[in-house]
């Protein structure tokens, strides 16, 4: 008899049995059955929904949202902190807008604290996008913009230097996705010196992370020891997450 498991990302996983670890994600599961009666062959497929508590109140998403984030100025540095409190599983902050032209793009999530600094004093208008996101179809239920408006009065002497070069900002991409272990991050542009690669979980959960390798645009990430599920890899240059993208671990 042989059996094999499908996610909701369909994703086929040969088991020998399975318990309330086989299903990590939200959704729905197919278990397919292959055996003998007597000397035919006999299939059986059994469904199996695993529920989950996001895209249910777009009201409750923006009370979560709108009570989670605060916007921190700091004239003394000419920067502006946007810190995230706690977001349910399902919510993140998908991009901020600086206001100045600029924007860092996330996900954000609970504990992280995306800075930004400017070049000169002013009144800035900064755009939050937040977003509830379906774990099991990957799409976006509710989204919300949140807008703050802050002024700063700079009391540095000279030009800021976040110390990221722009064309590092471009899409990552990762290889092979899904992957079972060991699995590729392709940059646009070799990192600059400090640049770290970050793992984390659908939670804001940090499960893993490393500084990258300065000299080489190809950068190798084992991800063995990690459960089955959906994560996000995070490129970290001067404490901003400047990409990120998608993983399935199966």
């Amino acid at each position: 008899m042989t059996m094999t498991l499908i996610d909701p990302f369909h994703v086929s996983t040969n088991v020998t049995n399975i318990d309330e670890n086989s299903f990590s994600l939200p959704g729905t599961y197919t278990l397919s059955i292959i055996g003998y009666c007597g000397n035919r062959v006999c299939k059986c497929s059994i469904t199996f929904i695993k529920q989950n508590d996001c895209c249910k109140d777009e009201s409750i998403f923006e009370q979560h949202v709108l009570s989670a984030i605060t916007v921190t100025p700091d004239p003394a540095k000419c920067k502006v902190t946007v810190q995230v409190g706690n977001l349910p599983a399902c919510d993140y902050i998908e991009k901020i807008n600086w206001g100045d032209g600029t924007s860092s793009v996330g996900p954000f999530v609970t504990g992280d604290m995306p800075m930004h600094s400017y070049n000169a004093s002013g009144v800035y208008s900064i755009s939050i996008i937040a977003v509830e996101e379906d774990p099991a179809m990957g799409m976006y239920c509710f989204v919300k913009l949140i807008k703050k408006s802050i002024e700063l009065n700079c009391r540095l002497i000279g030009s800021i230097n976040p110390g990221i070069r722009p064309s590092v900002n471009d899409a990552i991409r990762v290889f092979p996705n899904p992957t079972s272990g060991l699995f590729i991050v392709e940059l646009s542009e070799v990192p600059i010196e400090g640049t770290r690669m970050r793992v984390v979980n659908l939670a804001g959960q940090v499960m893993m992370e490393r500084m990258a390798v300065t000299d080489i645009k190809v950068q190798s990430v084992n991800a063995t020891s990690l459960p089955q599920g959906l994560y996000f890899i995070q490129v970290i240059t001067s404490g901003k997450p400047i990409a990120v993208e998608k993983f399935i671990k199966r």
